[in-house]
């Protein structure tokens, strides 16, 4: 037993021995080195030679055409010849060949307008001074009446004459009265409905006699002219339908109208024209004593 230890013992120390004998011996041996290849540069690339600037004219290189990419153009063979298109996408500017004469355009006749075969237009009769009356004017805000001056000098002075500043603002009141008569007039014949008129409406409330002029409040005095050789006034008003209709709505409302006949009103405020509808009214003015003296003298 003793003996197969020893052996054991010597035979791990041997190969201890023979282990640490190769591995002292490769720690030790020398290393070796691969050879470097010489380095090696790479050759620069060619470059283009710098290109001298030009000093001559900047001439634009023109897109060649599909048809034809390097046929050269020629010039014609004869001034009569024709010349080749120029390429498209650049405008070129044709320029005549020595000697020959610079197209121009032929030379047009001046039109002119044809002779004028009718009249001249003419104003119509609404639109005409009557005869004998001055033309419109209109009158100063917060008068009595138009002042003279504002009249044509023959008219001022006839008037100046013979009326009196009350007497021609008497005889303007008296004309706007007439006009907005003359309105009520037209109002009363007014269509609410197919079967309902401005005055059947007002005959079915609470006050069947009421004049159409209490729903004129919103009627303006537009002009007024006076006669050249007449002590007579006249006065235009006017009024929008829409005005007239919602003034009766609201007093056909008080006084006992039916639901169905505000109904009306309601949808003929809503699509009544509104073109203002104007009407004259004419009165006379009281002549001065003096000038009536002196037109009892004369005779």
């Amino acid at each position: 037993m003793i003996r197969v230890t020893a052996i054991a013992a010597m035979t791990l120390t041997a190969t201890f021995g023979i282990v640490q004998s190769a591995y002292s011996d490769t720690a030790t041996a020398p290393a070796t080195t691969r050879p470097t290849e010489p380095a090696t540069t790479k050759p620069a690339p060619a470059t283009r030679p710098a290109r001298a600037p030009t000093t001559g004219p900047f001439i634009p290189l023109l897109p060649e055409t599909p048809d034809s990419p390097t046929a050269p153009t020629s010039a014609p063979s004869s001034p009569g010849a024709d010349s080749p298109k120029p390429p498209s996408g650049v405008f070129i500017k044709p320029v005549p060949e020595p000697g020959e004469p610079p197209a121009t355009a032929p030379a047009e006749p001046p039109t002119t307008a044809p002779a004028a075969t009718q009249s001249a237009a003419t104003q119509s009769a609404a639109e005409a001074p009557t005869v004998g009356f001055s033309p419109w004017v209109v009158p100063p805000a917060q008068t009595r009446c138009v002042p003279l001056d504002a009249l044509p000098a023959d008219v001022g002075q006839f008037w100046a004459a013979r009326a009196t500043t009350t007497g021609r603002a008497l005889a303007e009141r008296a004309a706007r009265n007439a006009a907005r008569a003359a309105l009520a007039d037209h109002f009363d014949a007014m269509e609410i409905a197919p079967d309902l008129t401005v005055r059947q409406l007002i005959e079915t409330t609470n006050e069947p006699n009421a004049p159409a002029t209490k729903f004129l409040g919103g009627a303006a005095v537009r002009a007024v002219r006076y006669h050249v050789s007449e002590l007579t006034v006249e006065v235009a008003m006017e009024i929008g339908p829409r005005t007239f209709v919602a003034s009766l709505k609201g007093w056909a409302r008080v006084h006992g109208a039916t639901r169905g006949n505000l109904a009306k009103l309601e949808r003929l405020l809503l699509t009544a024209d509104n073109t203002p509808v104007r009407r004259t009214g004419a009165a006379g003015a009281t002549a001065k004593p003096s000038a009536t003296a002196g037109a009892v003298s004369g005779r």
